[in-house]
């Protein structure tokens, strides 16, 4: 069976030609998406910090300028609501504060407090040896190739 189907962005042309084996790929990726987030939300809940929360935690810290939440927002990729809650959380257990903004009186800049940093130090510490175990026992050339595989995937589903 020759199934031809169109990538995303294709203006036309010649399609390309279905593979099986893509399909077992993308079957796999999108198991092993659903598992890795549930073993790391199991992970992390430990630590009272879901997913999203740590992604913002460590969007903050990687942004060395000061952030406002629309700008937070648009660097993770989420709406500016979503992450509003998400900000909201972290500043009523004193992972983050809110400070006043010169350039815009209701967009306060989002910071970091010293315990959120603590708890941040403390996840990325459980998260590497979590990933280390995962991927414990691969080739680092294999280990390389597929990640380049599923970039090129998620690059491709990018607008």
């Amino acid at each position: 069976m020759n199934r031809s189907v169109k990538r995303r962005g294709d203006s036309g042309g010649a399609s390309a030609t279905f593979r099986p084996i893509g399909s077992k790929l993308v079957g796999e990726v999108l198991r092993a998406s659903a598992r890795l987030e549930a073993s790391r939300n199991a992970l992390l809940s430990g630590f009272g910090m879901t997913g999203p929360r740590l992604r913002l935690l460590k969007t903050i810290r990687r942004r060395r300028e000061p952030r406002t939440v629309s700008q937070l927002a648009r660097a993770i990729g989420v709406s500016r609501q979503t992450l509003q809650e998400t900000v909201r959380d972290l500043v009523a257990v004193g992972f983050l504060n809110l400070e006043n903004n010169a350039f815009h009186r209701r967009a306060p800049i989002v910071v970091l407090t010293a315990a959120g940093g603590e708890c941040l130090h403390r996840l990325l510490l459980v998260e590497r040896r979590w990933i280390a175990d995962l991927t414990r026992g691969f080739d680092e050339k294999l280990l390389a190739q597929t990640e380049w595989v599923v970039r090129c995937l998620r690059e491709r589903l990018t607008d």
